[in-house]
């Protein structure tokens, strides 16, 4: 005999399991704390400097969003030497 009830409430509950076990994950777990770590570590660094230092808050966010932006130009920077270097290898299919 084939089950009538509803299948909707069967699928979240299988989702409800599935997101269960993955935020049981111990790699999940780990990456998350890692991560929550490191903001509350920067959110101390910079309230000392601005509380403790004395450094304006305004300063510290013009240095956070230039290094920021350096960040990503040499990523993009590095990507194109990347792309150059095999398209010049002649390892592209394309």
């Amino acid at each position: 005999m084939r089950n009538t009830s509803n299948p909707r409430s069967r699928n979240s509950t299988r989702h409800a399991v599935a997101v269960k076990k993955y935020l049981l994950n111990k790699r999940v777990r780990r990456r998350a704390r890692t991560l929550f770590l490191a903001v509350v570590a920067s959110c101390a660094l910079f309230w000392g400097a601005i509380d403790i230092v004395g450094v304006p808050a305004w300063n510290l966010a013009r240095l956070l969003a230039e290094s920021m932006l350096l960040i990503a130009v040499l990523i993009v920077a590095a990507g194109i030497a990347g792309w150059l270097l095999h398209r010049w290898r002649g390892d592209s299919p394309d």
